[in-house]
């Protein structure tokens, strides 16, 4: 699953008439745009013509959805930079560039082993007092690893981190003597621009792994 969540609202974004700034999700090979617009006033006008053109230079009119008001598009994922422009009586003639840079593979965990050397990839119980490292394959583009560690499907502990690897502390997984099914996922991320638009966006495109389980005694 691919995730790319930017906002865009640079210099060419506002203007006296208005502003406009955009939010995307990619979701594999899926895109969703929602392009605000407002005018000098505050409001949000409803009667604008505004387009796309995508980094292949297919160009289509975007509608305008009451539920988010804001303008709605869902089409495919391309990699480049989508320009956004709008026609408002209300807001003026506006432009808007946007970068979709979306993270091509999705990381792969490869490995998790406890202190005493048992390895869940071998179907091996691994004891949850004991430190536990989980290891995964990096991917290109990627800066920062999300790890999620799941029991019963809810999260009990995240981590991020810039490495490959990272070693759950000892006990900081819940283990009955029973047993415990313990699921882990890894997300990779990267971001473009910062929340303070000084570039005029900001990015986040995100990778899942595909979810990890094994079994963890106390």
């Amino acid at each position: 699953m691919v995730m790319l969540a930017l906002v865009g609202c640079n210099s060419e974004g506002w203007s006296r008439q208005g502003r406009v700034w955009v939010f995307a999700q990619a979701q594999g090979d899926d895109l969703r745009m929602d392009i605000h617009l407002e005018a000098p006033d505050g409001s949000v006008p409803a009667g604008a013509r505004v387009w796309l053109t995508d980094p292949g230079g297919g160009v289509r009119l975007v509608g305008f959805d009451g539920h988010s008001q804001s303008y709605q598009f869902e089409g495919t994922v391309l990699r480049g930079i989508w320009r956004v422009e709008i026609d408002s009586l209300a807001a003026g003639q506006l432009g808007l560039s946007v970068p979709v840079e979306p993270i091509a593979n999705a990381p792969q965990i490869v490995s998790v082993q406890d202190g005493l050397g048992h390895r869940a990839e071998n179907y091996e119980q691994l004891v949850a007092s004991t430190p536990i490292r989980v290891e995964w394959r990096t991917v290109a583009g990627a800066e920062v690893y999300l790890l999620e560690v799941m029991v019963s499907g809810t999260v009990v502990q995240s981590v991020q981190t810039g490495e490959g690897f990272y070693v759950l502390p000892a006990n900081s997984i819940p283990a009955s003597s029973e047993g415990t099914r313990v699921s882990l996922r890894v997300t990779a991320s990267s971001t473009h621009g910062d929340l303070y638009f000084s570039k005029g966006y900001y990015s986040v495109s995100s990778m899942e792994s595909r979810t990890f389980s094994f079994e963890a005694a106390p």
